[in-house]
C-alpha cells in the first residue's frame, strides 16, 4: 500500500504540473497568435480604408482619392470641321494645383485661320504662360477637386459640342530594360467617370460625365460671347451637390468627322499626345 500511494505521489508531482505547463502554453500561444492576427487584420482593413481601396464592398466600389488618372476633353464643330480635342485633366504624383511639369501651354490659333475653336485651362499669372492643354493636380486627400476650362472661338453665335472619353488609370511599371514607363488601363468599372461632372458655370447647369452605363456629351451655344466658362468636377463621396441638370443633346457617339482645323498640340515625350504625362 505504501509503494502504491508513494508511486502516485510521484505522478501527480511530475505529470501533473507538465501537462498544466503544457496546456498553459497553448493558450498563451495561442492568444498571443490571435491578438497578432487581429492586430494585424485590424491594421490592415485600417490601411484599406485609408487607402480607399476599402475592406468593405461600399469601400471598394468608391473611386480611390490617391490613384493616377487622366480624362480627355474635346471641344467639335462637326458642319464646320473644327475641332480641339486634345486636352487632359487628371491627378498624378508630383503634380500640383499650381504650375508643373505636367501642365502643357495652349498653343495660339493657326495664324491665317479665319475660324477657330480651341479649349484650355486659364491660369493667369504661371511661370509657362496664362493658357494650357493640361492640367494635372497632385495627389491630395480630398473628398471634391475641380478643373477650370474655357471654350474660345472667332463665331459668337457657334455652336459648339463638348464630349469626353471615360476616365483612364495609369501607373509606373518597369520596361524590358527596368525603366520605369506610365502604362494606362480604362476605368473598367467606370467608377471614376461616374464620380464626374460637367458644370456650365455660365448657365449654372451641369451634366452628368455618365449616366445609365453611357457617356453623355453636351451642345451648347456661345450665345454672343467668345468664350464661355466651364468646370470639371470629380466627387469621391458623393456630397457634390451639381447646378441643376442641363438640356442634354443625347449620349455621345463616335466621332466621325475628321477635322481640318484642329488646334495642334505638343504630343508628350512618350508619343501619346498629350494623354499619358512625361515619363520620369
Amino acid at each position: 500500500m505504501k509503494r502504491n500511494t508513494l508511486q502516485r505521489t510521484l505522478w501527480m508531482l511530475t505529470v501533473l504540473p507538465l501537462s498544466f505547463a503544457i496546456l498553459t502554453g497553448c493558450s498563451g500561444g495561442g492568444s498571443s497568435g490571435s491578438g497578432d492576427n487581429s492586430t494585424e487584420s485590424a491594421s490592415t482593413q485600417s490601411g484599406n480604408s485609408g487607402s480607399g481601396n476599402g475592406g468593405s464592398n461600399t469601400q471598394s466600389a468608391a473611386p480611390q482619392k490617391r490613384q493616377t488618372w487622366y480624362i480627355r476633353l474635346s471641344a467639335e464643330v462637326p458642319s464646320e470641321n473644327l475641332a480641339d480635342k486634345v486636352n487632359v485633366l487628371g491627378r498624378i504624383t508630383d503634380g500640383s494645383a499650381g504650375y508643373d511639369r505636367h501642365d502643357l501651354r495652349e498653343l495660339k490659333p493657326q495664324m491665317g485661320s479665319s475660324s477657330y475653336l480651341t479649349l484650355l485651362f486659364p491660369h493667369p499669372g504661371w511661370e509657362k504662360g496664362e493658357n494650357y492643354a493640361s492640367d494635372y493636380h497632385g495627389l491630395e486627400n480630398v473628398s471634391q477637386d475641380s478643373w477650370t476650362f474655357v471654350i474660345r472661338t472667332d463665331n459668337t453665335n457657334r455652336d459648339v459640342t463638348l464630349s469626353w472619353d471615360g476616365a483612364y488609370l495609369f501607373d509606373l511599371e518597369p520596361d524590358s530594360d527596368g525603366n520605369l514607363r506610365y502604362v494606362k488601363h480604362r476605368d473598367e468599372n467606370s467608377t471614376y467617370t461616374n464620380a464626374m461632372y460637367l458644370v456650365d458655370v455660365d448657365n449654372n447647369t451641369s451634366v452628368k460625365a455618365m449616366q445609365d452605363g453611357q457617356l453623355q456629351s453636351y451642345t451648347f451655344n456661345m450665345e454672343g460671347k467668345t468664350e464661355r466658362t466651364f468646370q470639371w468636377v470629380i466627387d469621391f463621396d458623393g456630397n457634390y451637390t451639381p447646378p441643376p441638370a442641363a438640356q442634354l443633346s443625347g449620349t455621345m457617339q463616335a466621332a466621325s468627322v475628321q477635322p481640318a482645323a484642329v488646334q495642334r498640340k505638343k504630343p508628350y515625350n512618350n508619343g501619346d499626345p498629350l494623354g499619358l504625362p512625361p515619363q520620369p
